[in-house]
């Protein structure tokens, strides 16, 4: 059984992002995809800790007159002061978390490194964090294969083309499915991904989810690596 999972490389994502790495063979980056703009993309959710609430990252991008840019070739805006915000948000938040200092440092290094794409940052995060869980897995890149189909039927390409027995897929690609499944004519299995997060000391008054795994692994360390 070779399974694997297909997504764009969103900015800091949650857990669930990085469980569904985990059980996969071969991890794709979707990344010939239209960017969207203001989507988990280029921002995410920590919290804000003296509210009590979440608070968004976001990622300073030149989409003025891109419209239909893909996300691979998604500049980030280097100039604008709120990119070098981004870890002194994260500081200013998270300093006092116990585990702070575990990831914190590397992740500063990478936005300080300052990546002229989106994805570029985007893969970056996701494959130092994955290091951190002690994830290893085969990356690549959806647009290596030069494909031209779209939706479902993309999806079902990327995965024949790796040799791909099952494919997991986010619960958010069934709606494509609906339309159309090439799956249901192949011997590829269709699974979907299901992952529920178990609560964590967050030092919050309520537990905030679905936010980027950051927030779990600042405030429990490698435990994280038994949750995700």
């Amino acid at each position: 059984m070779k399974t694997v999972a297909i997504m764009a490389p969103t900015f800091l994502p949650w857990a669930g992002y990085f469980n569904m790495i985990k059980n996969s063979d071969i991890f794709i980056f979707l990344d010939d995809i239209q960017y969207k703009k203001r989507s988990w993309q280029q921002r995410n959710r920590i919290i804000e800790f003296s509210k009590n609430d979440y608070q968004w990252l976001t990622v300073p991008v030149k989409s003025k007159g891109k419209y239909h840019q893909k996300f691979k070739d998604v500049e980030i805006d280097l100039e604008n002061k709120n990119y070098n915000n981004i870890s002194k948000i994260i500081k200013f938040n998270y300093q006092s978390s116990p585990y702070f200092k575990d990831l914190f440092i590397d992740i500063e290094s990478i936005l300080e490194k300052k990546n002229k794409f989106l994805i570029d940052l985007n893969v970056a995060l996701i494959k130092k964090i994955c290091n951190f869980l002690k994830i290893e897995k085969e990356f690549v890149f959806s647009s290596s294969f030069n494909l031209s189909s779209k939706k479902s039927q993309l999806l079902f390409d990327l995965t024949k083309a790796v040799n791909g027995t099952v494919y997991l897929s986010a619960p958010g690609s069934a709606v494509f499915f609906e339309e159309h499944n090439p799956f249901l004519m192949s011997k590829i299995e269709l699974k979907y991904h299901e992952y529920f997060c178990k609560n964590y000391n967050q030092r919050t008054t309520d537990f905030l989810s679905y936010c980027s795994i950051i927030d779990m692994i600042f405030n429990i360390g490698n435990e994280a690596e038994n949750l995700i």
